[in-house]
């Protein structure tokens, strides 16, 4: 005869946790965290992971720390970006963990939006959202990335599907549902989007951009471009049961241009009118900002549509 035992609540310090992970990128780092620490609520923490960088920035995260404007940091070498957030999911003190990239902007507004509607939507599990692409090097930057028309058919027909994880918002308690990241990727987010979306976590949508990925020559779809495209390949046939010629053919195609690709990005990032990072981020919080005034964000759960 088994003993019933009396669960109590999780109770958490924090409503939300900010997770960054980082690595030798103190010059987009301060960029991030300065845009952050304006916009922290008391109700939140911020958790820095780094992974033993040379550039300054333990020293920054040292004074930050010390100044009172981060919460906690550790710096130490670790196994890859995987490794670092699964550290800090297991250090978060919030309800919400939010993830951050270190090279990367976000619009503060919506991430809070999304934190009211999971604090109020506790039978969430996890949040994504739209976003945009952007290279250092471009003339038209903004390269809008829209899930929706995925969202659908996976609730509609349960079909996986990758997505960005830089709109990720996962719910602390739901982590023993959803998994840690999986290190043995450089796709980290291709991966575990995967993997929760084939799952039976309840998932939400917000249908606006929170955020504009930066591409830049220390990015990992440019230094790993061989690996994170036989990891697409390997997703594909797991989740998808894709064996077909034509996505080889046309991933064959990106695998001869890609080394081209990279060789442009890393020898006219320094001659590109984005020379300028601080400007850059300015632009992309100016973009994120228009964006967000041309329509009302709406959070798509359980095929109900629901507007901020």
């Amino acid at each position: 005869m088994l003993d019933c035992m009396t669960c109590t609540k999780v109770s958490f310090p924090y409503k939300m946790t900010y997770l960054i992970t980082t690595y030798n990128k103190c010059i987009f780092l301060c960029e991030v965290l300065t845009r952050l620490i304006g916009q922290i609520q008391s109700d939140e923490e911020i958790i820095v992971i780094d992974g033993g960088s040379t550039d300054g920035t333990v020293e920054y995260l040292k004074q930050l720390y010390t100044d009172g404007h981060i919460h906690q940091f550790i710096s130490e070498r670790d196994k890859g970006e995987a490794n670092g957030f699964n550290k800090g999911f297991l250090m978060a003190r919030g309800e919400l963990i939010k993830v951050i990239t270190d090279d990367d902007a976000f619009y503060w507004t919506g991430i809070q939006a999304c934190k009211k509607f999971m604090l109020t939507h506790p039978e969430v599990d996890l949040l994504a959202t739209d976003g945009a692409g952007t290279e250092w090097r471009n003339k038209d930057p903004f390269i809008y990335m829209s899930y929706v028309d995925s969202v659908m058919e996976w609730q509609n027909k349960s079909l996986p599907f990758a997505f960005c994880g830089l709109g990720l918002l996962i719910r602390r308690s739901s982590l023993p549902l959803l998994g840690l990241f999986h290190i043995g990727f450089i796709r980290v987010d291709a991966e575990y989007s995967m993997r929760v979306t084939a799952g039976p976590a309840n998932i939400a949508w917000y249908d606006n951009p929170l955020w504009v990925r930066i591409t830049n020559q220390d990015s990992n779809s440019v230094k790993y471009f061989k690996q994170a495209s036989r990891e697409t390949e390997l997703l594909d046939r797991i989740y998808l049961h894709k064996t077909s010629l034509l996505p080889k053919i046309i991933r064959h195609s990106k695998n001869i241009l890609r080394p081209i690709k990279k060789l442009i990005i890393r020898t006219t990032t320094n001659k590109c009118p984005f020379e300028d990072w601080p400007a850059t981020f300015r632009l992309c919080d100016s973009w994120l900002q228009d964006e967000n005034k041309k329509k009302e964000g709406r959070f798509l759960y359980k095929d109900k549509i629901k507007c901020t």
